[in-house]
């Protein structure tokens, strides 16, 4: 028993690594997703990532008009998280350690493909005969 509270004390001060893949744009604007933001800084040790997607608001202005009823319902988009961080007044509790954007808006092959293949590398591969 003693051996199992020496294990979870040293567990407490272990940093986290929070994971929000696909999450953010679905929640219902800036004040939900800071009070994500604020409740995993409160659940979190110093030394505590938090990675996750986001949508500029040019691509949620897109997804609005989309045909598909997934991407319409699509609610929060940021352009920048270090001044965003600011406004929320998260800066002290979050350091904005790097933002990549995955592509630009405009639709596949030339926005973002997350990953996936263009239509010229799968027939690159389909010419030399492998699939």
């Amino acid at each position: 028993a003693q051996q199992q509270q020496q294990q979870e004390e040293e567990e407490e001060g272990t940093p986290l690594c929070w994971v929000a893949e696909g999450l953010s744009m679905y929640l219902q604007g800036d004040e939900v997703m800071a009070q994500l933001l604020r409740g995993a800084a409160e659940l979190s040790p110093e030394g505590t990532t938090f990675a996750f997607s986001f949508v500029d608001k040019a691509s949620l202005a897109d997804a609005q008009q989309s045909r598909s009823a997934l991407q319409r319902s699509w609610k929060w988009a940021c352009d920048d998280l270090g001044p965003w961080l600011q406004q929320w007044g998260l800066s002290r509790e979050w350091e904005l350690v790097t933002q990549v954007a995955v592509g630009t808006p405009g639709g596949f092959p030339h926005g973002a493909t997350y990953g996936c293949w263009t239509p010229e590398q799968i027939s690159a591969w389909r010419r030399r005969g492998r699939t």
